[in-house]
């Protein structure tokens, strides 16, 4: 029979602790003790944090990045949301291209020589000079810039001159081309830049013609694999992206801007009248799986063009046409369903941010006219803005030209007349 030993005189013998039972009752302090061991155990285990306290955890959202044209900016809650992938999406020819464009021009004109631009071009080279006449300031290649010099001169023209040439040298922050031979090699390029957070806004152009390695290899390209590939592929990607925008590990203010095709949606055709009218007209081609992935997707449509002069016909020539948005999703500060159109001018090039910031401003009157004079009104008192009280349409828009911080009074007031608030710096 065991004998036990005596307990050494003057110390008593101490009692281990019996392990807590499950679902055992605990106090206030336990539970907290507890929760504090769990987080450190799964943090440690992960190797970086997966349990944080909630106010620990920041998103960027109230940050947006704006494309310049009002009121897409307003039905987006201000512009696209920091820190995530939004998508435009239409059919050729709808502007998908130029209104990325538009965000990347914005984005350098907001933050100046400090702008960090990423831009992945998956269906052609670069176009430096489409950049540019989307309002970019993008540096043209010196043998781009002698390609053109001997075309003008074959016609007639003469040489640059020394300040023509300075002009297109010039660029504000850094426009940093990605790329790859495979999506894999492309993806994985924009993921590191993603982790590293030095980028403001990276744009992918497109998703849908990003082509997986197995894809590469094919002697011939068939529907089925080709989504199923690019599906998965797609996948991969947003599930990667997503850990570097949770939050827990830091505010990672990157935000990509991605374009995809779409097709017309052959369901709508075939469904019974009273359904119909609820289907939307297109659906994603070959970027499905970036549907949940998305925050904001912007459905771009042409439409009507419209004409000015007149030609032998009697008809005028067609001088540009309208845009028209949809969002066909809306998170972080918006909502699906918003409608908006701005025209197109093919003359200058573009949008006429300026006009439609007016005709924006007007409509929620955030811009009072007395007079042929415009004013603008201080959202929070109803008083009017002293830099911008009264001024004939062209003065308003030298003084807002003249300064970006001016735009920007003007910009966030009509903003805030339309129910909208966020900081674009």
């Amino acid at each position: 029979m065991a004998v036990k030993k005596a307990a050494k005189k003057g110390k008593p013998e101490k009692e281990k602790a019996e392990p807590r039972k499950p679902f055992e009752p605990m106090t206030m302090a336990e539970r907290k003790r507890a929760l504090r061991a769990l987080m450190q155990k799964a943090n440690n285990k992960a190797k970086h944090t997966v349990m944080a306290f909630a106010d620990d955890v920041q998103n960027p959202y109230f940050l947006r990045r704006p494309s310049g044209i009002a009121q897409l900016d307003i039905d987006t809650g201000g512009g696209i949301p920091a820190g995530g992938l939004s998508m435009i999406s239409g059919p050729d020819n709808a502007g998908k291209t130029y209104l990325m464009f538009r965000y990347f021009a914005e984005h350098q004109r907001l933050y100046g020589n400090e702008s960090f631009l990423g831009f992945a071009p998956t269906e052609m080279a670069p176009d430096y000079w489409f950049m540019r006449d989307c309002g970019m300031k993008v540096a043209i290649p010196e043998s781009m810039i002698h390609e053109r010099e001997q075309k003008h001169m074959l016609m007639g023209l003469p040489a640059f001159t020394k300040e023509e040439r300075a002009a297109f040298r010039e660029q504000i922050g850094e426009v940093i081309i990605l790329t790859g031979h495979t999506a894999e090699d492309l993806f994985d390029c924009v993921l590191a830049s993603v982790r590293d957070n030095i980028f403001g806004m990276i744009g992918i152009d497109s998703f849908t013609m990003a082509v997986p390695q197995t894809l590469a290899e094919m002697g011939t390209f068939h529907d089925n694999p080709q989504m199923a590939a690019s599906a998965t592929l797609s996948t991969r990607f947003l599930t990667r992206f997503a850990q570097y925008m949770l939050g827990v590990d830091g505010r990672n203010n990157t935000t990509i801007v991605g374009t995809q095709q779409v097709r017309s949606n052959s369901k709508k055709a075939e469904a019974p009248g009273h359904i119909r009218k609820y289907l939307p007209d297109y659906v994603p081609a070959g970027g499905y799986a970036t549907k949940h992935g998305k925050m904001i997707d912007i459905l771009l449509m042409p439409g009507e063009k419209f004409r000015e002069g007149k030609s032998k016909e009697d008809k005028g020539y067609i001088a540009g046409k309208s845009i028209k948005w949809r969002l066909i999703k809306g998170k972080a500060g918006c909502h699906d369903n918003v409608e908006g159109e701005v025209e197109f001018d093919y003359e200058n090039r573009g949008v006429d941010s300026y006009s439609h910031l007016l005709v924006t401003g007007l409509r929620y009157n955030g811009i009072i006219e007395q007079d042929g004079k415009l004013s603008l009104v201080k959202c929070s008192s109803g008083e009017i803005h002293p830099d911008f009280s009264k001024l004939l349409r062209d003065s308003f828009f030298e003084k807002m030209a003249s300064d970006i911080n001016l735009e920007l009074q003007v910009r966030y007031e009509v903003m805030a007349h339309a129910g909208v608030e966020c900081v674009y710096r």
